[in-house]
C-alpha cells in the first residue's frame, strides 16, 4: 500500500513539473505579411463595438484649454482626461466636453513641474503624473488637481511609463557602443530589472523598443523595433516574445534595417518598401498590427489570421471611414472605441457632407452634422466614444 501511495505521489509530482515546464515554455507563432499582397480590403469595426452606445464630444474651447494635438484619451467616470503630448500639458472635460481644469500645476515650486522637461504623462485609475526627466521625479494630482505627492529618484530616464499591477514598466533611451536603442526596465518598490536589448540573443537585437505599447487584458504589448516581433509582459509569467511577424514581398534587407536609420528610411522610399510595424493595438484578443498603409488583424484566441486590410469602416454606419489605416487617431482603451481629430479635419468632414449628404441615414450622422455646423478651425477637436464589445 505504502509503495502505491508512493508511486502515486511521484507520478503526480512528474506530471506537475511536466505542465509548470510546459505553461512556461515561450511560445512564439509567425504571422505572415506578404508586400505584394493586394487583396486588402476595407475591415469592418462593427462586430467589435456597440454602434447604439456612442458619445459624440466636441470639447469646449476655453482660454485656459487650447487643445492642439490630442495624444490619448482616458475615460475616468463621467471624465475623460486629455493629454497632448506635443505641448506636454493635460486637461479634464467631462463626458459632455465641458472643461473642467487644466491638470498638474506648472512652475518651480515642489508641487509643480515643467513641461520643457517632461518625458512621460502618466494616467492611472484616480491620479495623473508628470514624469521629469531633468529632477527624476514623477508629480502625481488627482483629476480635481490637487497635489497628491511625489516620487523622488526614478530609478531610469524613462521616455514612456507604463503602470501595471503595481509595477512600471519604462521605456528608456540606452546608449551602447555609440548606437542608441531604446531600453526596457522593471520597476517593482526598490528593484530594477532591465530587459532589452539582449546582445546574446539575435531575436532580440535591433532598434532596441518601440516606446510605444499598449495595455490590454492586464498586460502591457509592445514590439521590438527593425526585429517585428511583438512581446507580452505581465507580473505572473514576466516578459515573452509571443508573434514574430515575418515580411516578404518589397522589404528592407535585415543588413540595412539593423544598421543606420537614415539609410534603411531612404531604401524604403526608393524601392517602395515595408520597414516594419509602426503601431500596434488589441481588443479582448483581437490583435492590430500597422505597417503604415495596411493592418493586418489577427484573432489570438484562435491563432488565425483575419485578414488584410488597408482601412477601417464602420457599416452599420453606412460605412463611415473618416479613419484609415495610416491615421494614428483610432485605439481601443476603458472599454471604448475612442478616436479623435483636429477641428480643420471636421471641418473638412463638415464642408464635404454638405454637398454629399442629402438625408440623415442613422443616428450617428445625425448627431455628427448636428455637432459640427458651428465648428470653425480654431475651435477644440472633436472626441468620439463607442463602447467597445466585452467578446471579441
Amino acid at each position: 500500500m505504502k509503495t502505491q501511495i508512493l508511486c502515486l505521489l511521484m507520478t503526480n509530482f512528474l506530471i506537475s513539473c511536466s505542465v509548470q515546464q510546459k505553461e512556461e515554455e515561450p511560445l512564439i507563432r509567425d504571422i505572415t505579411y506578404n508586400t505584394y499582397d493586394e487583396s486588402s480590403k476595407t475591415f469592418d469595426l462593427t462586430p467589435l463595438i456597440d454602434t447604439t452606445k456612442f458619445e459624440i464630444i466636441p470639447l469646449e474651447s476655453h482660454s485656459k484649454a487650447i487643445v492642439g494635438t490630442i495624444s490619448d484619451v482616458y475615460i475616468r467616470g463621467n471624465k475623460i482626461i486629455i493629454v497632448d503630448n506635443n505641448s506636454n500639458l493635460a486637461y479634464a472635460f467631462n463626458r459632455q466636453g465641458k472643461f473642467l481644469n487644466k491638470l498638474g500645476s506648472i512652475g518651480e515650486g515642489p508641487k509643480d513641474y515643467h513641461p520643457n522637461f517632461i518625458n512621460a504623462i502618466l494616467v492611472e485609475e484616480d491620479r495623473i503624473g508628470f514624469f521629469n526627466f531633468y529632477t527624476q521625479k514623477i508629480s502625481y494630482y488627482d483629476f480635481d488637481n490637487k497635489f497628491i505627492k511625489t516620487y523622488d529618484n526614478f530609478p531610469v530616464p524613462a521616455l514612456n511609463i507604463y503602470p501595471i499591477d503595481g509595477q512600471y514598466v519604462c521605456m528608456s533611451e540606452f546608449v551602447k557602443n555609440e548606437i542608441g536603442c531604446n531600453h526596457m526596465y522593471i520597476i517593482n518598490k526598490n528593484e530594477t530589472k532591465s530587459y532589452f536589448p539582449f546582445e546574446d540573443k539575435p531575436i532580440n537585437r535591433g532598434w532596441g523598443v518601440d516606446k510605444q505599447g499598449v495595455i490590454a487584458n492586464n498586460k502591457l504589448y509592445f514590439h521590438l523595433i527593425s526585429k517585428d516581433t511583438i512581446f507580452q509582459y505581465d507580473k505572473k509569467t514576466g516578459v515573452r516574445p509571443i508573434y514574430n511577424i515575418k515580411l516578404k514581398g518589397r522589404t528592407v534587407p535585415d543588413e540595412i534595417k539593423n544598421g543606420n536609420g537614415r539609410e534603411a528610411l531612404m531604401y524604403k522610399i526608393k524601392n517602395n518598401a515595408v520597414l516594419g510595424m509602426k503601431s500596434i493595438d488589441v481588443l479582448n484578443n483581437i490583435l492590430f498590427i500597422n505597417f503604415g498603409t495596411n493592418h493586418i488583424v489577427y484573432d489570438m484566441a484562435t491563432n488565425k489570421q483575419i485578414g488584410l486590410f488597408d482601412r477601417c469602416s464602420i457599416k452599420d454606419w453606412d460605412d463611415f471611414s473618416y479613419l484609415s489605416a495610416n491615421t494614428p487617431h483610432g485605439y481601443f482603451r476603458d472599454g471604448y472605441f475612442i478616436f479623435h481629430s483636429s477641428a480643420d479635419e471636421w471641418c473638412t468632414y463638415k464642408e464635404y457632407k454638405s454637398t454629399t449628404f442629402s438625408a440623415y441615414k442613422n443616428d450617428f450622422h445625425k448627431q455628427l452634422w448636428e455637432k459640427t455646423q458651428q465648428m470653425t478651425e480654431e475651435d477644440n477637436p472633436i472626441v468620439i466614444l463607442v463602447k467597445a464589445q466585452t467578446k471579441s
